[in-house]
């Protein structure tokens, strides 16, 4: 009976690599047999995500149109906005392909090479408003075609 107990390492051992291993060709065979599904779950998810970003940019856009940026008392706070604007639209791919040019507008603002205006700020705001739309929409399309191609 010791020299059960002495081996038993090495038993559990090779129960757990053969698991494994079978548990490997088992993920395996799923992603080969059920690859379409998975895109469609992987693209669902970022879908989701991406929309999530489009929500909270589109919650500061609305934030940043209650503020004049004419007024003194408001004019740091649209200018923190646009950065936060900035700094969202770098880090996100899906809204970095479409504002390029608005992005170099807003560092023109930010590093102070150009005064902030309100109809600066109205403009920025309806560009990238119309932006996440179009995103959005393509976005949903895009996961509707993926779904009915199944």
């Amino acid at each position: 009976m010791p020299e059960f107990f002495a081996k038993l390492p090495l038993i559990l051992q090779i129960a757990a690599d053969s698991a494994a291993v079978l548990t490997f060709f088992a993920g395996l065979l799923f992603y080969f047999t059920k690859r379409q599904k998975i895109g469609v779950l992987y693209k669902a998810i970022i879908g989701l995500r991406n929309q999530e970003s489009f929500r909270e940019l589109t919650r500061k856009l609305d934030h940043l149109e209650r503020l004049n940026v004419e007024r003194k008392e408001e004019q740091k706070e649209v200018v923190n906005l646009l950065g936060e604007v900035l700094g969202q639209l770098r880090v996100n791919p899906a809204l970095n392909s479409v504002s390029t040019e608005n992005q170099r507008r807003l560092n023109s603002i930010l590093d102070g090479s150009v005064k902030a205006t309100e109809a600066f700020k109205r403009q920025i705001c309806s560009e990238l408003r119309e932006g996440l739309r179009g995103l959005s929409y393509d976005s949903i399309h895009t996961l509707a075609q993926k779904e009915n191609h199944e």
